[in-house]
Formats: structure tokens, C-alpha cells, sequence
């Protein structure tokens, strides 16, 4: 009996020391960056230069998928499908995005974004437009040959002085 008693104290022990192993692992594994926004960690501030034709290839109708994040608490909203469509105007120097995303739950959401190539700065000028809420995101966008990266700010996001306005960096392969 003395026997037993004195392997009980180490198996809760030991017990306690696996659960809280295991739970200092999963507290762990919430901050691995999700799949979906590796590569967008370039530099923003030193951007590149582009072509005309940098987006010939989204001219048409997509259907894309968008998840946001809470600004605040880095989680995030569930998943949402849109229809974005793409066109070019005034000799090429002008691309106009459409993005609309309608949810049986809410008024559709509708953002319309502007590109104009700046052919002295080589880069494209970007304000996009959150349509419900007329604010205007300004932005740019280049290319390295191979990716294209877009970098764009929300202001409307800003909803206090602790939390900093959302930058939207893309880069597209």
C-alpha cells in the first residue's frame, strides 16, 4: 500500500506537467501566420516600377474570395465570395476594378478601384473607393518582372489611436 501511494504523487505530477505542455503547444501554434498571407511581407515604402501592360491579364470577370481581419484582435471574419470585374480605358493608361460581394444577410458591398499608370514615375497611382461609404483608399502599384505587388490604405478603418489604419499589401504571381 505504501507502494502506491507514493507513485500517485509523481502520475498526477507528471500528469499536470503533459497537460500543460500540451497547452502551452497549442497557445503556440495560434501565432504561425496563416497560408494565405505569406508573401505579401515586402517592402511597401521602396517600391518598384511597372508597365502600362502590368494588368492586361485581370481585364474580364473573376470570381475571387475575400476574408478580412479585425484590426483589433488580428482575427479573422469567415470567408466571402465576389464578382470582380476588370477593364481598361484611355489608351491603356487607365484600369478600373469593380469588386462586389452580395450577401443574402446585408447590403452588398461595392468597392471601385482607379489605376493610372504615371509613365514619369514608371508605378500606377491607385484610389479605390468604398462605394457605401465614400472613402477613398490611396495607393500604388509596380511590378519586379515577375510579381506584381499593390500596396493601399484604408483610412476608414483607423477607429481609434491605438489601432493604425489597415494597409492592404498584395502581390500576385
Amino acid at each position: 500500500m505504501c507502494v502506491k501511494s507514493s507513485l500517485a504523487k509523481p502520475i498526477v505530477l507528471g500528469s499536470a506537467l503533459l497537460l500543460a505542455v500540451a497547452r502551452l503547444a497549442q497557445s503556440q501554434a495560434a501565432v504561425i501566420p496563416r497560408p494565405d498571407t505569406l508573401g505579401a511581407n515586402f517592402d511597401a515604402d521602396s517600391p518598384g516600377q511597372g508597365t502600362p501592360s502590368d494588368y492586361d491579364f485581370l481585364v474580364g470577370k473573376w470570381n475571387y474570395r475575400y476574408q478580412a481581419r479585425n484590426p483589433k484582435t488580428g482575427a479573422y471574419t469567415p470567408v466571402v465570395t465576389g464578382v470582380w470585374t476588370g477593364t481598361k480605358s484611355h489608351d491603356s493608361f487607365v484600369f478600373e476594378d469593380e469588386f462586389i460581394i452580395a450577401r443574402p444577410d446585408r447590403p452588398r458591398s461595392i468597392v471601385m478601384t482607379y489605376r493610372v499608370f504615371d509613365p514619369v514615375e514608371k508605378r500606377w497611382a491607385i484610389q479605390g473607393i468604398g462605394v457605401q461609404r465614400g472613402v477613398w483608399q490611396p495607393g500604388r502599384s509596380w511590378t519586379d518582372g515577375r510579381d506584381r505587388f499593390l500596396v493601399q490604405d484604408n483610412p476608414a478603418t483607423k477607429i481609434d489611436n491605438e489601432t493604425p489604419e489597415m494597409r492592404t499589401k498584395v502581390r500576385i504571381r
